[in-house]
């Protein structure tokens, strides 16, 4: 479960810089 939680907190970083492209 804290690997599920490690690629969750990496794909709200990577939203925040498609957000911050656009």
């Amino acid at each position: 479960m804290e690997e599920n939680y490690e690629v969750l907190e990496e794909l709200h970083n990577v939203e925040a810089e498609l957000e911050d492209v656009q």
